[in-house]
């Protein structure tokens, strides 16, 4: 297994450098995030006339397919709705499950529009969606941000909190704590993507940067690819010396050994240097002893 990982050409990130933060990387490392976006189609009718008839616009809510309604904590489901109430102005389309004995609730929110599935991509990409919330996927993080639109993040697991983490350093994203989803916390990031303006500034500013970029994602996998087939053993020239070491030179034992050695010498030095100055010591102060008995 080693060997076959030592001799990989390229490796491919589903991400953009854009919208990571800086780090260190190895040479055959590619970002190609957003190759597999595809272009936003038109909305179908029922779609088009729920977006035409938000006054101020509309709010996309999603956890992708991997979560479904029945995950939901009941409380946090009660505080979106009450949140969302608040806002009149607005249409909140949410991608969820309706789940036994919410009916009446969601009846009485006559702003929420509750669907089982939702063109996500095609929906972002809509001028008339002004916001997005979402566990932030990084597929979500790719459409969104491609998209141009501000977002409020409430990761669960896996590389969602990373993403987020990035969104936030970019100026676009509110975190959400998924264990404290409280009534006030949501509403002040709902006002905070609504009513901010820096937060869609960010996320426009992102965008452009995103989609003039010098090469796609579908370009740059391309042409290394094509560069690789072209040039068998691109691995030798993208080595890492690590590749090549032992167990004792890569985890360092050998220079942990070396520290504990030292330490314990000079732990040894100082102990004989203590114990023969305490003696030292010792014999002067019986000498001054013997001396004032004498003279008295």
């Amino acid at each position: 297994m080693d060997k076959a990982l030592s001799k990989i050409d390229l490796s491919f990130i589903n991400s953009n450098e854009i919208m990571e933060k800086p780090r260190p990387l190895h040479h055959r490392f590619q970002f190609i995030g957003g190759i597999n976006l595809r272009t936003p189609k038109p909305l179908n009718a029922h779609l088009e006339s729920i977006l035409s008839q938000s006054r101020n616009g509309t709010v996309l809510f999603s956890f992708g397919t991997q979560v479904s309604g029945d995950v939901y904590p009941r409380y946090a489901v009660k505080n979106f709705v009450k949140v969302f109430k608040k806002f009149p102005g607005y249409t909140f389309l949410w991608k969820y499950e309706i789940q036994h004995g919410e009916e009446k609730m969601f009846e009485e929110a006559k702003n929420v529009v509750v669907m089982d599935w939702l063109p996500q991509t095609d929906l972002l990409n809509d001028p008339r969606v002004v916001g997005f919330i979402s566990h932030l996927g990084l597929n979500s993080f790719n459409e969104v941000s491609y998209a141009g639109k501000p977002i409020i993040s409430i990761p669960l697991f896996a590389d969602q909190p990373h993403n987020t983490d990035n969104g936030v350093l970019r100026g676009t994203t509110v975190r959400l704590d998924k264990t404290k989803l409280t009534e006030e916390s949501i509403e002040k990031a709902l006002r905070a993507i609504l009513f901010d303006p820096s937060y869609r500034q960010n996320a426009i500013i992102l965008q452009k940067m995103l989609n003039e970029k010098p090469e796609t994602p579908k370009e740059r996998f391309t042409k290394w690819v094509e560069f690789a087939a072209a040039n068998p053993g691109l691995h030798k020239v993208f080595k890492l010396p690590g590749v090549e070491m032992g167990m004792m030179e890569y985890f360092c034992i050998d220079a942990i050994f070396y520290v504990i050695a030292l330490f314990l010498v000079y732990s040894s030095l100082l102990y004989i240097l203590f114990r023969r100055l305490y003696s030292l010591l010792g014999k002067m102060f019986e000498l001054v002893i013997i001396k004032k008995i004498k003279i008295n």
